[in-house]
């Protein structure tokens, strides 16, 4: 059974002097575990090595194993690694399995980079308004003989019709809008499920890859529509009781 995800694309080689480890890891990147397996035999005979280069190699040697389905020489290469380094960090995006058998090694497994956070800017004041003198009101003009009345005006055919009542619908179609948000959030979530214990199960690495993104996009888009329904939902609900 094909187990990790080994190296995908933006992972970068570890901080190391080995000239054979880079081309390994751009080896695993492109999914070619055999030619990278080659490579990294390369890298352990190098004779400049330091520990940490050998722990690096035996770790790579150990992913490149799990991707061809060789689970015994995989976990053996994790425990030379761990004993050469015992705090190298695997990689995050290695399988939940191949992260236990790490785990249970001793290992620790590289943890996600934390968001950046925006640099709050100097406060902006407020901007000054002008106030202006009000203008002198002349007195009213006398009024000379009787007032003329002014014609009635004809009502207006509607004008009696308050516009509040087309509000509760607004409230209606902000709460369907919603919910349908919501159904669909929750058939992506169910997909996403699907996907990911697809891809676990998955014995066929190149197979697993596209399912477990396929996973990570549902996933993701089942968040957002959650996020976005509930909002409509509530503003929905808030406008029709507004109108009542």
């Amino acid at each position: 059974m094909v187990l990790a995800v080994v190296v995908q694309a933006g992972t970068e080689a570890p901080a190391s002097a080995n000239p054979h480890l880079p081309r390994a890891v751009a080896q695993l990147r492109a999914l070619d575990e055999a030619a990278a397996l080659k490579t990294l035999e390369q890298a352990r005979a190098w004779t400049k090595n330091t520990p940490r280069d050998l722990a690096f190699v035996h770790m790579y040697i150990g992913l490149a194993n799990a991707g061809l389905a060789r689970d015994g020489e995989a976990q053996a290469s994790f425990g030379k690694a761990l004993l050469l380094d015992p705090d190298l960090e695997l990689p995050r995006f290695a399988s939940p399995r191949v992260r236990d058998w790490w785990t249970r090694a001793g290992g620790k497994v590289e943890a996600a980079p934390a968001p950046a956070k925006a640099e709050a800017g100097p406060p902006v004041p407020p901007p000054q308004l002008a106030l202006k003198p009000a203008a002198a009101v002349p007195p009213p003009a006398p009024v000379v003989g009787p007032a003329t009345p002014s014609p009635a005006k004809a009502p207006v055919a509607g004008a009696g019709i308050s516009k509040s009542r087309a509000v509760p619908w607004v409230g209606v179609g902000l709460a369907a809008a919603g919910l349908a948000g919501l159904g669909v959030a929750a058939w992506n979530g169910t997909e996403a499920s699907r996907l990911g214990r697809k891809a676990a199960g998955e014995s066929d690495l190149r197979q697993a890859v596209p399912d477990q993104a396929s996973a990570q996009r549902a996933s993701e888009t089942a968040n957002v529509l959650f996020g976005v329904g509930g909002a409509l939902a509530v503003a929905g609900g808030a406008v029709f009781a507004w109108t009542f």
